[in-house]
């Protein structure tokens, strides 16, 4: 078959991977459905237009599933970015005020939606309301890992920098506080930077102005502390702060090698550092753990972590949460829809949790996503929920 304009040659292994399209099971919001129309999209002679192109594009979760096993490696999440640049409206205006103002728009959201009476709202405003109300603390657990008396100080002499991301800044801060404590207690010296955004969600938006800006910001507070290991806990953070390689004019060649070397998920630093545990036994019997679209399969550093804490520790099935980049915001019904499919993976029978579940993660956006749309009686976690200082 011939491909088209961007390569894609309609081979259809991507059908099996994609959320969205396993899920409706409508060919136009497939993945290699939307390479044909962006291709076709603004030419000659064409029945398509831009803005029905960008119509579809709202059905899509921002995974990168399709790009993890297209032969081609083409990336739709990519090819979509690029879309929304060109063709700006005021999507892009109410997503980088909701981001550039989070420190006061996301308490007032957390604070204000419990007022609205859920059943009176309609559909899309419902789905956005629970994203909202989840934003709230949730009630505290019984940590269940402590550093061990005879972890040591494996860290003496490395200085750390902790880049929390927008959800721990703004409505977690005890993710940022226990992982001071881990890595102080280890041996660590903290840089204390005040990091922005990591930039990824304005690359989804379509605002890649932004996005460079904030690559360019945080590489220069990095800089300004001596390039410390850079510590996150978030997997969606991870990999906004590791494509800074790839943007032109942020990073010369030895300082690419340099950042993304030390770039690291804080599981990583902990792999080898024994803890004690209790109550594991009870938490494998009752919890999931859900592994984030932006670890590849086999490179959970988290669950590798969590899994030698918590042997026999059972993973769902590994679908996407539904957060999706921006698709909150664009198509918030088909963001809760894939977290109710999401759910359905932490279970025994694969398609109703059970009582009283607990799904853990190692990623900001899934910890709300899932949160918002929880079965009555589960619960959510970051792993960091677990752990006592």
């Amino acid at each position: 078959m011939m491909a088209t304009k961007r390569g894609c040659t309609q081979c259809g292994t991507c059908l099996n991977t994609c959320p969205v399209y396993n899920l409706i099971r409508r060919e136009e919001v497939s993945p290699k459905a939307k390479q044909e129309l962006l291709a076709d999209a603004g030419r000659k002679n064409t029945t398509l237009n831009w803005q029905r192109t960008l119509d579809l594009s709202n059905f899509c979760a921002s995974c990168g599933r399709c790009f993890a096993v297209c032969p081609r490696h083409l990336s739709v999440p990519e090819a979509l970015n690029r879309a929304r640049a060109l063709n700006p409206g005021w999507r892009q205006k109410f997503w980088k005020l909701w981001i550039n103002g989070r420190r006061a728009l996301w308490p007032a959201a957390k604070h204000l939606a419990p007022l609205w009476p859920h059943s009176l709202l309609p559909e899309k405003l419902a789905c956005l309301q629970d994203s909202a109300r989840a934003m709230a603390q949730p009630a505290k657990v019984e940590p269940l890992i402590r550093l061990s008396a005879d972890a040591g100080r494996p860290l003496e002499g490395v200085t750390c920098a902790i880049f929390g991301g927008c959800t721990a800044e703004n409505l977690r801060p005890q993710w940022i506080s226990r992982t001071k404590a881990l890595l102080t207690a280890l041996g660590a010296t903290i840089a204390e930077g005040r990091f922005g955004c990591c930039g990824g969600t304005f690359e989804h938006a379509g605002l890649p102005d932004a996005a460079a800006e904030s690559a360019r910001t945080n590489i220069e507070i990095w800089r300004s502390l001596g390039k410390p290991v850079m510590v996150t806990f978030c997997a969606s953070c991870l990999h906004g702060l590791k494509s800074y390689a790839d943007l032109p004019d942020v990073l010369g060649e030895e300082e690419r090698t340099t950042w993304l070397n030390r770039v690291k998920p804080l599981s990583a630093l902990l792999e080898k550092v024994p803890f004690d545990v209790t109550g594991a036994d009870d938490l494998a019997a009752r919890a999931y753990y859900h592994s984030p679209c932006h670890w590849l399969p086999g490179k959970d550093l988290d669950f590798r972590l969590l899994s030698r804490l918590f042997p026999g520790l059972r993973k769902g099935k590994s679908l996407c949460c539904g957060f999706g980049g921006v698709l909150q915001m664009l198509n918030p019904v088909l963001s809760r829809d894939l977290a109710a499919k999401c759910w359905e993976g932490f279970s025994s029978d694969g398609k109703t949790p059970g009582k009283n579940v607990t799904v853990i993660t190692g990623c900001s956006g899934c910890t709300l996503q899932l949160s918002a749309h929880a079965p009555k009686g589960a619960s959510v976690h970051h792993w960091l929920d677990l752990v006592g200082i």
